[in-house]
């Protein structure tokens, strides 16, 4: 196979020719690898007729593309224009922008193709195009806007228009050139006295505000992502089922509000969780299925408690709950009845899962919820306590006069059978 086709192919859908190693050391992506990644975009290119084919189809999509899906600009480069192509016949036409900033204000302006800057010739199959820069308005705010080019009254494209800063945002302390400090720990190492074999929250708030009076501008924790309960062995913070929400084995059981009434009425629980959680700390290494199994079954405990004593009557703990929820909103929702999918399915993953539980929408889906409602609400408790407690933990760093704070580590991706793709499967 002609392998400058492959390599022409991979280039063109931005796969990388290779890359170098820690020592310096170059590794070039292999034709396997560059099939592979093809594949995976549905791109064609097993044989070299695929590939050649392929090409041209490249060639011919981007020679028509008048507008990209997505473009990204830095604000300072608005006026400089954004990338357009326009066939030789459209180039003539009674053209116009039109922007919906986040603002939603919309704003619209004729313009004359004719006397933008060329940027690129483009040809193929016969037909051509020239890639335009189009002037922009460079007041435009920072963040995500709808970009639509039109031709008279007809839409030609359409595309999100990312407006960027020059540069990622700094504390105003390190802007101005202070030299400050921090530390880093990783929270599910961590080992205290009370904790039940892992860290959590309540240990975190100790370090905070430990290194906190000690100086310390920040304190930077590996991802907590929202990590598979039904695996718990599956532990990689980076490899998150979820990174809009957290993992609830950080939660410190004993510091939140059901557990101090459990445990003012039924003395034995408070005593039956500690001992479960002495031998967990005994350990050399996490053991992520027994901490699991002993701390889920002490939040089903606490949210038995919750539901009956305030959710039921509708206490204010219950409408700061409720209030929890709507703020979140569908993407709460969602994660909790992926939670609750995987705990009845036979098989982990949803792309491995029965085809009417694929989609979030269907109507199986659907009625699972309804049938599921109480479970779905549990796993919205459990986010609630875990965002409420992360919460206190910034608030106190801010307390103890860290000028940074609290630095939680994001993960590049995600878990391909997680809650982000089963709900983002259009992305």
């Amino acid at each position: 196979m002609n392998t400058d086709n492959l390599s022409r192919l991979a280039a063109a859908y931005g796969i990388e020719p290779g890359y170098h190693d820690i020592w310096g050391q170059w590794h070039a992506t292999s034709p396997d690898t560059q099939r592979a990644l093809l594949a995976a975009m549905g791109v064609a290119a097993g044989s070299e007729q695929e590939a050649e084919e392929s090409l041209r189809t490249c060639a011919r999509e981007r020679c028509s593309q008048v507008l990209p899906p997505v473009v990204v600009l830095e604000r300072s480069a608005l006026a400089s224009g954004a990338r357009i192509q326009l066939a030789d016949a459209k180039r003539s036409g009674a053209l116009s922008w039109r922007l919906t900033p986040e603002s939603g204000t919309t704003r619209e302006a004729a313009f004359d193709a004719r006397t933008l800057r060329v940027l690129e010739e483009l040809e193929a199959d016969g037909s051509h195009a020239l890639a335009l820069a189009l002037p922009l308005p460079a007041d435009l705010d920072l963040g995500y806007h709808r970009l639509m080019l039109l031709d008279g009254t007809s839409v030609l494209a359409e595309a999100l228009l990312v407006v960027a800063p020059e540069r990622c945002y700094l504390p105003p302390e390190i802007a101005a050139g202070v030299r400050l400090w921090g530390t880093t720990l990783q929270l599910y190492g961590v080992r205290s006295e009370r904790n039940a074999g892992i860290g959590d929250f309540g240990d975190l708030a100790a370090a905070v505000e430990i290194w906190g009076r000690r100086g310390a501008a920040l304190v930077g924790t590996n991802p907590l992502h929202a990590l598979s309960l039904r695996d718990p062995e599956h532990a990689s913070p980076y490899s998150p089922l979820s990174r809009l929400f957290v993992n609830p084995l950080y939660i410190d059981i004993e510091a939140t509000d059901d557990f101090a009434e459990v445990a003012s009425e039924e003395a034995a629980f408070a005593a039956r969780h500690r001992a479960a959680c002495e031998p967990l700390r005994a350990k050399q290494e996490v053991d992520y299925a027994a901490v699991a199994a002993v701390k889920i079954a002490a939040l089903e405990r606490l949210y038995a408690h919750f539901r009956q004593r305030h959710l039921d009557p509708g206490t204010r703990r219950a409408r700061r709950f409720k209030q929890f929820c709507d703020a979140r909103g569908e993407a709460l929702r969602l994660h909790a009845l992926h939670a609750t999918l995987q705990e009845h399915l036979p098989q982990a993953s949803w792309l491995e899962w029965p085809e009417q539980y694929r989609d979030p929408g269907s109507a199986a889906v659907q009625r699972f919820a309804a049938e599921h409602a109480e479970r779905v609400s549990f796993h919205q408790y459990l986010q609630w306590q875990a965002d409420r407690q992360l919460a206190k933990v910034e608030m106190l760093g801010h307390e103890v006069g860290m000028e940074v704070g609290l630095y939680t580590d994001l993960a590049i991706s995600i878990d391909r059978s997680g809650s982000e793709a089963w709900t983002s499967q259009d992305e």
